[in-house]
């Protein structure tokens, strides 16, 4: 008996491939990226009479009931005779080559099948393998063909499993073939049944090794989903972006650059930041957008070696130690999606970790003019170190922005430098242009509005950029040069960024008075949140006391009062 399979895949999406559900696309691609050496055959309705004489599959099949499912099953056995080689259904999920394993399954018969799937089916039909011509394959497509000439539907969903048992109990050559058959249980690529309780559950260690280092060959899967339910760091996900290449981009910028601005445009066109995310905290409204994991990673690290958890020392914490690593490479893992990223002022001290664990991540430096992050910063009130340093801002601004630039120079390849008011200026076009530099495809079209960070009269704006440069000129040296080397959209006014015009400048008399009126702004925004809280607590008050009234106006005791009162009053008349 001949037991030579040819090097010849079949899959069949009866539509039109290109819009096959993203499961049987990504199947697709992993039976391309593993059997290199092997002629795959993506059949659909259109291409199918070029290999099979269709009207002799069924006879008058469009006739009968069959589903389509059923008429597949007449398909792949009148492939196989025909031509030989494999057959996997479209949700077969490819983990190894067949060369790696095949061979050995079908030496002694000839022919495969994976065993028990159910406790009253022998076989699988979803992947078959068998040389042209095969006894036992043509013994089962005759049985089939008869089972149809005499009905016009199916008895059962598993008809084609209970015809090949009925063979197997009545025809001693079938029997034969199909005892000399290797047994793979079908139990390894049923693994992830039941796909609704497995699919959407966060991946596990146990789980993740089980797709990295399969021991089964192949994972029969399901397109049939809700895809609103798929979460970054669910197991569908990673099997969806397994092996593929993912795109990272690590969003670089200080506190009060507008990061957050940032962010929120990014995330609107397609970039995933993470399934956890800070909310928003003091006079920040948009919410933070940075990736809980990141920020209490790097905070932990901070702390740990006595340094400011905010970051604001500016140093870095070393080389990490092996328990340390292990939990970055962690994050990554659960975080990791085809296009992802993620936010946290504190990253700029980590760069050269996250750019050797992620050798191809893209870096996106924001930055924004030293009045505008002081302001930011000023305005917020939520770093207490300025209570008593206001100038300590522009240092940390210069220290930080310095690093920025040099990473920037370093990772020139794989990195851009954006004032986020770029974004403000055209937020399509700074999309296009990461899209052209990382080699990702978010969408410049999203729709989401960018609003100006804060506005300020003109006047009080340049007094402080000629505070800055009086007094601290190398800040503004720095700015100068960051807006230098900088990308910028088409109509951005870099001039207007440096303007330094005197004419009708209020003066300031020192950073303390630039401060001090957000100090004054701070304290009367929390006067107003609260006398707020106070009329809701009393409003709140007043509602459950009308609630207890009118409670007691429907007990008895009340009625009876009541009617006392009535009777009390016709008595004090007589």
């Amino acid at each position: 008996m001949n037991t030579e399979i040819p090097k010849i895949l079949w899959i069949l999406w009866f539509q039109n491939w290109e819009n096959a559900p993203l499961m049987v696309q990504k199947c697709k691609d992993t039976w391309i990226e593993h059997n290199q050496d092997w002629t795959i055959h993506f059949l659909t309705n259109d291409n199918l009479p070029e290999f099979l004489d269709m009207d002799a599959v069924l006879p008058g099949f469009k006739d009968k009931k069959v589903p389509l499912v059923s008429y597949s099953n007449m398909i792949r056995m009148a492939l196989l005779i025909k031509y030989g080689g494999v057959w996997a259904d479209s949700t077969v999920y490819c983990n190894r080559p067949l060369n790696e394993w095949l061979l050995q399954c079908t030496a002694p018969s000839g022919f495969f099948a994976f065993a028990k799937p159910g406790p009253d089916r022998m076989m699988s039909t979803w992947f078959l393998a068998a040389p042209p011509g095969h006894t036992l394959v043509k013994k089962w497509y005759a049985a089939c063909l008869n089972y149809w000439s005499t009905r016009t539907e199916r008895h059962t969903y598993h008809w084609c499993h209970y015809l090949f048992g009925d063979l197997y109990r009545t025809d001693k050559e079938f029997k034969k073939i199909w005892d000399k058959t290797v047994k793979l249980s079908a139990d390894g690529p049923h693994y992830f049944l039941p796909y609704e309780d497995t699919f959407f559950k966060p991946l596990t260690a146990e789980v993740k090794e089980a797709i990295d280092h399969p021991v089964t060959p192949v994972f029969k899967l399901s397109f049939k989903y809700d895809r609103t339910l798929v979460k970054s760091n669910s197991v569908i996900q990673y099997l969806l972006s397994y092996k593929e290449e993912a795109k990272t981009i690590i969003l670089v910028g200080m506190q009060g650059s507008g990061l957050s601005l940032t962010a929120t445009v990014l995330q609107s066109a397609g970039l995933n930041l993470g399934e956890e995310l800070m909310s928003a905290g003091a006079g920040i409204t948009r919410g933070n957008n940075e990736s809980l994991d990141f920020y209490n990673f790097h905070q932990r690290l901070l702390k740990k070696n006595n340094l400011d958890p905010n970051g604001w020392d500016l140093k870095g914490v070393g080389t990490l130690d092996k328990a340390d690593e292990a939990e970055a490479r962690e994050i990554i893992e659960i975080n990791k999606t085809k296009l992802w990223g993620w936010k946290d002022p504190r990253t700029v001290l980590f760069l050269d970790l996250w750019a050797t664990l992620i050798p191809n991540a893209c870096f996106l430096f924001i930055y924004q003019s030293p009045v505008e992050v002081a302001d930011s910063l000023y305005r917020k009130g939520v770093n207490p170190v300025l209570e008593n340093n206001p100038e300590k801002v522009f240092d940390v601004w210069y220290d930080f922005n310095s690093l920025m630039l040099k990473s920037h120079e370093r990772f020139m390849d794989r990195s851009l430098l954006l004032h986020v008011n770029a974004f403000v200026k055209d937020s399509s076009e700074c999309i296009r242009m990461i899209n052209e530099k990382f080699a990702v495809d978010l969408n410049p079209e999203m729709k989401q509005q960018i609003k100006v960070l804060h506005e300020e009269d003109q006047k009080k704006q340049i007094s402080k950029r000629r505070l800055l440069h009086t007094h601290k000129p190398e800040i503004w040296q720095l700015y100068t040069e960051l807006i230098r080397k900088s990308w910028h959209p088409s109509g951005f006014d870099s001039d207007a960024e440096l303007s330094l015009e005197d004419s009708n400048v209020l003066q300031l008399n020192g950073f303390n008075q630039w401060q001090n009126q957000y100090r004054r702004e701070a304290e009367l925004n929390r006067e107003v949140r609260e006398l707020k809280t106070k009329l809701n607590r009393n409003d709140d008050h007043l509602q459950k006391m009308e609630a207890e009234l009118s409670w007691m106006k429907q007990t008895r005791f009340w009625r009876m009062g009541n009617a006392w009162r009535k009777v009390k009053s016709l008595v004090v008349r007589k």
